[in-house]
């Protein structure tokens, strides 16, 4: 490369950095503004029915009595909601983060923390959207996606409630990011044969990534049992 390439090279970088940061802060401010709209009316009823069992469940002392779903004080059914549809990945997530931070749960503060955390998800869904456009498609149609993403109103709405799809839909595409690192991946494989040894499972170039492909999934089927088809 001339050095008359290299110093163009490294502005276009710059300003891909600048735009695709910019393009966060737009997807941030449109996502966390506004977060205590309808003034804790509840009026979305799935909305409304998350916070209610978040403020019935309880974090549980021990692993023990996690995995024990007969006594379990995460567990819905243990609480009066034996008709808990949804996914526990969230809910016991905004649940450990409301103890966290009030010491307590309620209404409220389930509202404040399931919300902040809706939009998170969301906003990482516009950076992960701009990295896969990068990946396959180059700087412009990066920026392009991420764009799009981050001004799509119904992301915007969904970021606005506690309700599971931010969160499922974060992860799906977070599995899809990881299968685009696999398809896209130029180093050269090794082929091993049975029986194999865990030093070259460990070691082999796509480990990582598969495995997070499979953490991935198993997050967004946590999250909303419908994301298992991917």
């Amino acid at each position: 490369m001339s050095e008359t390439a290299a110093p163009r090279v490294s502005r276009q970088n710059l300003i891909f950095n600048i735009a695709f940061l910019l393009i966060l802060l737009v997807g941030a401010f449109l996502r966390f503004s506004g977060l205590n709209w309808g003034e804790y009316s509840f009026m979305h009823p799935d909305e409304r029915f998350l916070l209610m069992v978040g403020s019935a469940i309880e974090p549980v002392d021990s692993w023990s009595e996690y995995f024990d779903t007969a006594i379990s004080s995460l567990n819905p059914h243990n609480r009066g909601y034996g008709f808990y549809v949804y996914g526990t990945l969230p809910l016991f997530l905004a649940r450990y983060v409301v103890q966290a931070v009030y010491g307590h749960s309620g209404m409220v503060e389930m509202t404040d923390i399931g919300r902040l955390l809706s939009a998170s998800a969301d906003l990482l869904i516009v950076l992960l959207v701009g990295v896969i456009a990068l990946r396959l498609y180059g700087k412009r149609v990066a920026l392009l996606a991420a764009a799009f993403s981050a001004a799509a109103v119904l992301q915007i709405q969904q970021s606005h409630y506690y309700t599971m799809d931010p969160f499922a839909t974060l992860f799906t595409v977070l599995a899809i990011y990881y299968v685009v690192q696999i398809a896209t991946d130029a180093r050269p494989v090794r082929l091993y044969h049975p029986p194999y040894r865990l030093t070259e499972i460990l070691a082999h170039p796509l480990f990582m990534n598969s495995l997070g492909f499979g953490v991935a999934l198993g997050c967004a089927v946590a999250s909303k049992i419908n994301a298992a088809p991917v």
